[in-house]
C-alpha cells in the first residue's frame, strides 16, 4: 500500500490534521504558544536579507490589474472574492506609496474578457483610492492576454530609468483569449515588463510560467489575510543583478514646486482632469498649477516631487544592516565576550573567567553585570526581551539589543536604528 502522505503535492492532498495537535505546544517555563505562528513571524525577519550584488530600483511604474470577472462573485473569500481583492488592493496602494513615493501605479480591471484603464498612471493614491472604491460590478470572463496586451501599451513610453511591473490579482481557473498568448508572453519580455500574478483559487500553470519566464514572481493566497501579506511583499523595490542591468546612471530631470494658497480658487490640474482648488502646487519650468504632489506636470510632463519623497526612498539604497541573532545560555548570560577598555587595553571577558588585572576586578565585573543585565531590555520598546531562541537582537554599530517585534518594525517600517540615532 501507498503512502497517499508522502506523495501529496498541494495542501488539499495532505492527510487532515489538527492545529492543537501540532502547532499548540507548551513551552519550558508552562506557556501555551503556537509555534507556527512564531516560526512565520521569525522566518519574514530572515527573508529580508541584503545581498551587496543586489540593487533595487526606486523609480517603479506598476500597472494593477484586478480580474473582474464573474469568478470574483465566488464567496470562498468573505464576504465574496471582489471584497477581499478590493479590501486588500486598497491596503496595498496605501503602503505602495509610503515605500515608493516617487512611483507611479495604473489601476485596471478585467471584465468580459477586456482589459480596461480605470486610472492613468499616476502617483496620486487618492485617484486610484475613489476609482476602486467604485469597483462592484462582476461578470463575464478574464482574459491574461489582454491584460498583458494593455500593460504593454501603457508602459510603452515609460522613461529607461524606470522600472516597469505588471501586477495581477487573478481570480478565474481560465483565461479566454482572443490570439495566441505565446506571441504576447514573447512581446512582454522584449519590453522588459516583469509580470507578478497572485491567484485566489490555485496555482494554474500558464499564470506560474508567465511570472517565471518574464522574471516575477507567482504565489496562491489561502485567505484575505494571507492575500493582504503577499501584496504587501510586492510594496519592495524588486532586485535586479548587477550582470542583468546597466551600471550607466541617468539623468533624472525632477522639479520642486512651489506651494501657493489663494484666497479664491482657480483651476488646477488633478492628473489631466481640471479642477477648482485653493492650494495648488506651481511647476518651476511652465508655472501650470498641480493639485497635489507627487505628480507629472500636465503640460511639460516634469516629474513633481518634494525633498521628502525623494529622502524618504533612499532607505532602499541605504538599508538598516540586519540585526545579528544573539544566543543565551540558561542563567540568562550571553554567549558573544564582552569588551572593555581598562588603561588604554582592550579586555575581553567570557562569563567564567576571571579578570587578568585584580586591581580592576571589581569594577569590570560590576561593568560586565550592569550591561549584561541592560541588554536583556530591549533598547526600542523598553520591554523585557524573552530568554527563548530567536528572541533577541543586537545592532552591529551601536550594540544595542531589540526583541523580534522592534527588529522587524525598524526594518519595515522606521528605517532608522534608535540605538544609532
Amino acid at each position: 500500500m501507498l503512502d497517499d502522505e508522502h506523495m501529496s503535492t498541494y495542501k488539499w492532498e495532505e492527510a487532515v490534521s489538527n492545529n492543537w495537535d501540532n502547532d499548540i505546544q507548551e513551552d519550558e517555563s508552562g506557556r501555551i504558544v503556537n509555534v507556527k505562528l512564531q516560526s512565520l513571524a521569525r522566518g519574514q525577519v530572515h527573508r529580508r536579507q541584503i545581498n551587496e550584488s543586489v540593487r533595487r530600483g526606486l523609480i517603479r511604474y506598476m500597472v494593477f490589474v484586478l480580474d473582474c470577472s464573474a469568478s470574483a462573485a465566488e464567496k470562498d473569500y468573505r464576504p465574496n472574492r471582489i471584497m477581499a481583492m478590493k479590501s486588500a488592493s486598497e491596503r496595498f496602494i496605501l503602503h505602495f506609496f509610503d515605500q515608493n513615493p516617487i512611483s507611479q501605479l495604473c489601476l485596471s480591471q478585467i471584465q468580459d474578457g477586456v482589459a480596461r484603464k480605470l486610472t492613468d498612471m499616476s502617483g496620486n493614491p487618492k485617484v486610484h483610492l475613489e476609482r476602486l472604491r467604485k469597483v462592484r460590478v462582476t461578470k463575464g470572463v478574464s482574459s491574461l492576454q489582454n491584460a498583458m496586451k494593455l500593460a504593454i501599451s501603457a508602459l510603452r513610453h515609460v522613461p529607461s530609468y524606470g522600472h516597469r511591473e505588471l501586477l495581477i490579482v487573478y481570480a478565474s481557473m481560465s483565461t479566454t483569449d482572443p490570439g495566441s498568448i505565446e506571441d504576447t508572453i514573447k512581446d512582454v519580455i522584449e519590453s522588459k515588463i516583469r509580470v507578478s500574478i497572485v491567484c485566489l483559487n490555485a496555482e494554474i500553470y500558464v499564470c506560474s510560467r508567465i511570472a517565471k519566464e518574464t522574471g516575477g514572481s507567482f504565489a496562491v493566497a489561502v485567505d484575505s489575510k494571507h492575500l493582504g501579506d503577499i501584496l504587501r511583499e510586492w510594496t519592495i523595490p524588486t532586485p535586479q543583478l548587477r550582470e542583468q542591468c546597466s551600471l550607466q546612471t541617468d539623468f533624472v530631470y525632477m522639479g520642486f514646486p512651489r506651494r501657493v494658497v489663494d484666497a479664491t480658487p482657480s483651476y488646477v490640474f488633478d492628473g489631466k482632469v481640471p479642477s477648482l482648488s485653493c492650494t495648488a502646487y506651481v511647476c518651476p519650468r511652465c508655472h501650470t498649477r498641480a493639485a497635489e504632489i507627487p505628480t507629472q506636470c500636465s503640460t511639460c510632463t516634469l516629474q513633481l516631487n518634494s525633498s521628502s519623497h525623494i529622502a524618504r526612498s533612499f532607505h532602499h539604497i541605504f538599508p538598516v544592516p540586519q540585526y545579528e541573532e544573539v544566543a543565551q545560555n540558561e542563567s540568562g548570560e550571553l554567549y558573544e565576550p564582552t569588551e572593555s577598555l581598562v588603561e588604554g587595553k582592550v579586555l575581553t571577558t567570557v562569563p567564567g573567567d576571571r579578570n587578568p588585572n585584580p586591581a580592576n576586578e571589581a569594577a569590570e565585573l560590576s561593568k560586565i553585570g550592569a550591561k549584561q543585565t541592560s541588554m536583556h531590555i530591549c533598547a526600542s520598546c523598553s520591554e523585557l526581551v524573552d530568554s527563548e531562541p530567536g528572541a533577541l537582537f543586537k545592532c552591529g554599530r551601536c550594540f544595542n539589543v531589540f526583541c523580534m517585534e522592534c527588529d522587524k518594525f525598524v526594518h519595515e517600517s522606521l528605517h532608522n536604528c534608535p540605538g544609532c540615532v
